[in-house]
């Protein structure tokens, strides 16, 4: 049977994010944290977008590494007008995030911006929350799984089947932004990578367009 497949059900609610950072840390230490200082969402059904947007907490001893800033275009000064209280856009993001009824979408969530979440949460003071993953699914998985000729998921466990994926290097095989975005046909305009909004833009057009590759 494949009429419950996600390609068909243009009602579940699906949310695309990417989350732009201070480096590349997964996890907070006392001298060296690493939190969102950027969030770009797409909350969509089926192929229709409800809505959309950008977050910025305000963390006022945030450390955005040289080499960070410079791949995302960092500017402290824009920053600062645009970010508000770190608690209220944790609320407003975790409100789509641990909805059970949502399928979360992202391009290396799996091994990078889940834990953001959880730093996020250990700023504002929150226990680990990492209930969302069991409805995570990552682009870098399904590409690899798709440039390996894999034509079905492991629904019984489909976050072991994605890991699987992710941990794994082979030559040949690509599964940057750049290259699923250029490799799928789709316009690449490398000045708005590493835009947090624009990143999720990106991973949505090649989710949709995964889904019919792989049966999901």
């Amino acid at each position: 049977m494949t009429d419950n497949l996600l390609r068909f059900n243009k009602n579940q609610h699906f949310l695309t994010w990417d989350a732009e950072t201070e480096n590349l840390a997964l996890f907070n230490c006392p001298d060296h944290r690493n939190r969102p200082w950027e969030i770009g969402y797409i909350l969509s059904r089926g192929k229709e977008v409800i809505k959309e947007g950008e977050l910025h907490p305000w963390w006022p001893d945030l450390n955005v590494g040289k080499e960070a800033a410079i791949i995302t275009r960092f500017n402290h000064y824009d920053y600062r007008q645009k970010a508000t209280d770190a608690r209220k856009c944790y609320e407003q993001f975790a409100e789509m995030l641990y909805d059970p009824s949502t399928i979360i979408v992202g391009q290396n969530v799996l091994n990078f911006d889940a834990f953001l979440v959880q730093n996020w949460r250990q700023e504002l003071g929150l226990k680990p929350d990492w209930s969302f993953i069991e409805r995570t699914i990552d682009t870098r998985a399904l590409a690899f799984a798709i440039q390996k000729g894999v034509k079905s998921v492991d629904r019984d466990d489909l976050l072991c089947w994605q890991m699987k994926f992710m941990n794994t290097r082979e030559k040949g095989i690509k599964t940057s932004l750049e290259f699923l975005m250029k490799s799928n046909g789709f316009h690449y305009d490398r000045t708005k990578h590493h835009l947090a909004i624009e990143d999720s833009r990106m991973t949505r057009d090649i989710f949709m367009k995964q889904i019919w590759e792989v049966e999901i």
